[in-house]
């Protein structure tokens, strides 16, 4: 089912066999409300399950989810008066992330998260709260993220959970560093506090914190718990913002807001003031409905001005007061910069994304004549369908290691086929694939309903390396699944976006 709702929407106890639920807010309305409760999602690795779109408000709790593209999406979202959570969800082998949070605030608490390619994914100045049960006895009563193929959490720069406690995450086959870590931190910033993931149980003694969270130095996980054990106790500033919370879901607006302001002041360098910062955005529109002014208080705040982190998150954010105040060319200058600065980079990614998505708010608004279009016309989706696709083809690339977006083709020595070159593609592009002996080879190119659109039969190939040229002319923008038979069976496969 794909709903696109201006008004609120409750989808509950429903089963859905390859099918889907995807909930949009088109005018980004405060008062809208997304629920998705106790339903079943089964046998579709074509689709994402849940995804919530610009839903200020947002209810996704008690479903289960299993063998999906992608699990729970939740994009843009999580910033009225009102639940965000995300809980009490039974993930399971997922092809992709089994949840994602873009540009969105939300509780994450008690779920149940295992056998995916990847746990948590927190992007783009997420404000979250990653959360279990305190008090719980057994495992299956606190929320569970383990034996993901990738990371079980990863964390863009400005992502990390305010609060990341009473957890169980571990891994069965962790590597561990780099490569395969239980935490993984996207490239933090100079002077990003130390990361609490205290109280957290990490799967038994071979835990290793200088291995198994990413970067070496980055996290404060001492003392450990696991259910069964008492919980620890909150600091001042976990305290104080819990408190800006509560006075929020009691309409207490201009106390929050004060509240938020204090903790910037008094503790700048926790993770705290960094969802204080990301908080005020939201808080604002209840309390004065001043952006002009937050604008200025991003930009003037002596607390925000000399720490780096705030700073960086504070421009981020200041931007955001642009668009509610629709100065448009002020906004689209502001992605552009990051664009055009080193290439490669999460931050440009998220640029990317979020200009295209400008554009389509501001073709949405009501003073749409007022703008032109960047210097960077190519970042203007011609469609809402090829601005997704785009984007999920984006996200794929997280998290980038070493330059890693510099070399993302190559086939490596032990793979069968590799990621096509180029990717998106309008055109002709190339695949690669490696032999370690001689046989027959067929390519074939899937949609994602599973209709076969293209073979390519090569015939008898030597060991070795070799390539295929694809044109994907007669393809429609999206994303496709290729594969590649070798004497008869299918041996590998990969995905492929389609661009023109």
């Amino acid at each position: 089912m794909g709903v696109n709702n201006q008004g609120s929407v409750l989808v509950d106890n429903c089963d859905f066999d390859d099918s889907y639920v995807h909930i949009e807010n088109n005018n980004f309305a405060p008062s809208i409300l997304a629920t998705i409760s106790d339903c079943d999602f089964a046998n579709s690795n074509n689709y994402t399950a849940i995804r919530v779109e610009g839903c200020n408000t947002y209810n996704i709790d008690n479903n289960t989810i299993d063998n999906y593209m992608y699990g729970i999406e939740v994009w843009n979202s999580g910033h009225g008066k009102g639940d965000y959570f995300v809980k009490n969800n039974s993930i399971t082998n997922i092809d992709g992330p089994a949840l994602t949070f873009y540009s969105s605030s939300g509780i994450i608490e008690n779920n149940q998260i295992s056998n995916n390619d990847l746990g948590v994914k927190l992007l783009n100045n997420s404000s979250v709260q990653l959360i279990g049960n305190s008090n719980a006895n057994y495992e299956s009563q606190t929320q569970v993220i383990k034996d993901n193929i990738g990371e079980e959490v990863y964390m863009s720069s400005y992502s990390v959970p305010q609060i990341f406690h009473y957890n169980v995450i571990k891994d069965n086959d962790n590597l561990g560093g780099s490569n395969d870590a239980l935490v993984y931190h996207n490239l933090p910033p100079s002077g990003q506090p130390i990361i609490d993931v205290e109280y957290n149980c990490w799967g038994g003694s071979s835990f290793n914190p200088l291995v198994d969270l990413y970067p070496v130095g980055a996290y404060d996980s001492d003392p450990t718990w696991c259910p069964g054990l008492s919980k620890g106790v909150a600091e001042s500033a976990e305290i104080l913002y819990m408190d800006s919370q509560t006075q929020f879901e009691d309409e207490e607006f201009i106390a929050s807001k004060t509240t938020l302001e204090t903790i910037i002041t008094d503790y700048p360098n926790t993770t705290f003031a960094q969802a204080a910062v990301k908080d005020l955005f939201i808080v604002e529109l209840f309390a004065t409905n001043d952006y002009s002014s937050l604008r200025q208080y991003f930009n003037d705040n002596p607390s925000i001005q000399t720490n780096d982190v705030l700073k960086s998150l504070a421009e981020f954010f200041s931007n955001r007061c642009d668009i509610k105040l629709e100065n448009w060319q002020t906004a689209i200058d502001f992605y552009e910069a990051r664009i055009s600065g080193e290439p490669d980079t999460e931050e440009e990614i998220f640029a990317i994304i979020d200009l295209g998505l400008l554009y389509y708010i501001m073709e949405n608004s009501s003073n749409k004549a007022s703008y032109g279009v960047g210097s960077m016309p190519e970042h203007k989706p011609k469609s809402k369908e090829e601005y997704i696709a785009k984007r999920d083809y984006l996200i794929s690339l997280l998290p980038l290691k070493s330059k890693e977006a510099e070399s993302l083709n190559p086939i490596t020595s032990d793979e069968v086929l590799s990621q096509n070159s180029p990717n998106p593609v309008n055109g002709n592009t190339q695949i690669g694939y490696n032999l370690e002996q001689e046989a027959n080879i067929q390519l074939n190119v899937y949609d994602y309903t599973g209709k076969l659109l293209i073979t390519i039969d090569e015939g008898k190939q030597d060991r070795g390396a070799h390539h295929i040229n694809l044109n994907t002319i007669d393809l429609e923008n999206g994303i496709y699944l290729y594969t590649i038979k070798i004497d008869g069976q299918v041996a590998d496969s990969k995905k492929m976006v389609v661009l023109k």
